[in-house]
């Protein structure tokens, strides 16, 4: 069994009557000026407060066996069977406190954000604003979110047969596995779900099975050159999180997201076929060329639609202070779409350069580069918008030189990739991406003794931002993050 539980006190600052403006918002780097000093503790009354707690529960067990036969030389018969059983439940419990508007209210402790910020500015010391408001920072059942519990069973039959082989034909050595896997899975989700305008309790059972084959073949055209072919289908359930019979809320000023999980969730289909044409130079190095097709079936996607938060069946207490129950809510939820596919082309490469005189004969450098193309339909008030799949970037590609004695080592790395799609957006963006990034990293190390190594390491030597903006054509800037630099130094001891 696994648990996680996460509690937190939040006590929000407002300055009522205040001015402020905004620059730069085309940019990657927008301004905020305030009419006022925002690090000026006279400026900022308590709005509110919240204790929150969220938990999630999780038990996984399992149990297979299998079975070889050797037919002959080079040539096995596998078979096995597996069972698993996976539970996962949430709570969410939440107190809240209204203060804006509200006089005669004793004076919270505050402070200055102690984090590095473009614009120091005041927030409150939970602590002691808790004490001094004379409120409790615990919750229990009668704290309970509406709509927010939930309880996912899965449990699945497997049973596979496969046939392994390694021959020649003539002057070309065979290698191949061939397979086939059936799968029996059964799906009882929990909770609550929005019917209509009402939250009703549900208890929802679904169960599939099919049969998936798979055969992989690699040819060893001669001592330096490998040829590979593989071709399968993949069956991929939606996360236990997706299938969830509740929903999460997140509130703001402009309305807000409720993210409804769907039990009636079907798992997606996929059938991939590869091939690779691999060449190596014994130790020294190796360049590989690979190309990929994925076609995905009932691909699982989101949809996005406003609606009025006072229809959604939560509670208006939730809401911000004075906030309109009419307010429109983003109530997104996985679907099973038309479908999805990826296609894409990958060079790796690798080499010592050991043909140099000494000392350079330490040096090296090794690569890869994946160029990909993927998309899926994404539903935004039930019209169909094609984007590209997330997290799924056009261009990605590492480099790293070495240099290597035995005896002590340094290298260097960049790793690059293009803007990729993050979310699927909301209040009329058409999805969330994160701007290309370029890393460098730095490495080294050195032997002592045969038994002490030490090592030092720099990532993220750029300081590196990341860009999350929204809508695929307006590029609305987001979030503007940097996470910095971090130097690692370490020793190793071998006994």
């Amino acid at each position: 069994m696994w648990r996680a539980v996460r509690i937190r006190l939040t006590a929000p600052l407002e300055a009522v009557g205040k001015s402020y403006s905004f620059s730069g918002l085309n940019g990657d780097n927008p301004t905020n000026t305030y009419g006022f000093n925002p690090a000026d503790p006279a400026q900022w009354t308590v709005q509110g407060a919240e204790s929150r707690d969220d938990g999630i529960d999780s038990e996984f067990y399992n149990a297979k066996g299998e079975l070889a036969w050797r037919v002959a030389e080079g040539s096995t018969l596998k078979a096995g069977a597996s069972y698993k059983h996976f539970e996962n439940g949430g709570l969410q419990r939440r107190a809240q406190f209204n203060y804006d508007g509200k006089t005669g209210l004793p004076v919270v402790p505050t402070r200055v954000i102690p984090y590095s910020s473009r614009t120091p500015y005041i927030i409150a010391d939970i602590d002691g604003t808790y004490r001094a408001l004379g409120i409790s920072g615990t919750v229990n059942a009668s704290n309970a979110i509406a709509g927010a519990d939930y309880e996912v069973r899965e449990k699945t039959v497997a049973a596979y047969v496969q046939y392994d082989l390694n021959t020649r034909l003539g002057e070309v050595g065979v290698r191949a596995n061939l397979g086939l896997h059936y799968y029996h899975t059964s799906l009882n989700s929990s909770g609550t779900a929005l019917t209509g305008t009402t939250l009703t309790p549900v208890d929802i059972t679904n169960s599939y099975d099919g049969f998936l084959p798979a055969a992989n073949l690699a040819f060893d055209l001669n001592r330096s050159l490998v040829l590979r072919v593989s071709a399968n289908r993949n069956v991929n359930r939606a996360a236990l999180n997706d299938m969830r019979a509740a929903a999460t809320i997140n509130v703001a000023a402009f309305g807000g997201t409720i993210s409804a999980g769907n039990p009636d969730l079907a798992p997606f289909i996929a059938d991939s076929v590869e091939g690779s044409l691999e060449y190596y130079d014994g130790k020294r190095g190796s360049l590989a060329i690979g190309v990929f097709h994925k076609k995905m079936k009932s691909f699982i996607t989101t949809e996005t639609t406003p609606v009025p938060y006072n229809t959604t069946g939560f509670p208006v207490s939730l809401l911000l202070p004075g906030q309109d129950p009419a307010i429109l809510f983003n109530y997104t939820r996985p679907v099973n779409g038309p479908g999805a596919s990826i296609k894409g082309i990958e060079v790796a490469a690798k080499r010592d350069f050991d043909f140099l005189p000494a000392p350079f004969d330490g040096l090296g450098v090794l690569g890869n580069l994946t160029l990909a193309d993927g998309n899926t339909d994404v539903l935004f008030s039930g019209t169909a918008v094609n984007l590209p799949l997330t997290n799924l970037s056009k261009v990605s590609t590492n480099a790293t030189i070495y240099y290597d004695t035995g005896r002590w080592g340094v290298r260097g790395s960049a790793a690059m990739r293009s803007k990729y799609r993050w979310g699927s957006g909301g209040n009329g963006n058409i999805g969330e991406y994160i701007k290309g990034t370029t890393n460098f990293d730095a490495s080294a190390y050195v032997n002592v003794t045969p038994q002490l190594q030490l090592t030092l390491e720099a990532i993220n030597i750029g300081d590196e931002p990341i860009v999350q903006y929204a809508d695929k054509d307006a590029k609305r800037m987001m979030t503007n993050t940097v996470s910095g630099r971090t130097i690692l130094f370490g020793a190793t001891m071998r006994f």
